[in-house]
């Protein structure tokens, strides 16, 4: 293996891998947590339309209320990302 820094590496390729293993073999709270944060690299690298069907088809804002506070805020900063990630891809 090349451990050099920085390393050239395929970053959605990367992420998604990581995502299924988390999705896989994590808790609740785990899996919950990771797909924010898919959803905020999607939406930080204009995949709008991506990631607002990943947080709708979760149905993760029905339950997030009932989440512990630091996911609620990972939650929220997921979604003003897609509201910005929209705007910026003049979709509003």
């Amino acid at each position: 293996r090349d451990f050099a820094v920085p390393r050239p590496c395929n970053l959605e390729k990367e992420m998604l891998a990581l995502a299924k293993r988390i999705y896989a073999h994590g808790t609740d709270r785990a899996k919950a947590r990771t797909l924010l944060c898919h959803v905020y690299h999607h939406a930080l690298h204009g995949r709008y339309v991506t990631a607002r069907d990943m947080l709708l088809m979760s149905h993760l804002g029905d339950s997030v209320h009932n989440s512990d506070i630091s996911t609620q805020i990972l939650y929220n900063r997921a979604l003003v990302r897609l509201g910005i990630c929209a705007f910026a891809n003049e979709l509003v």
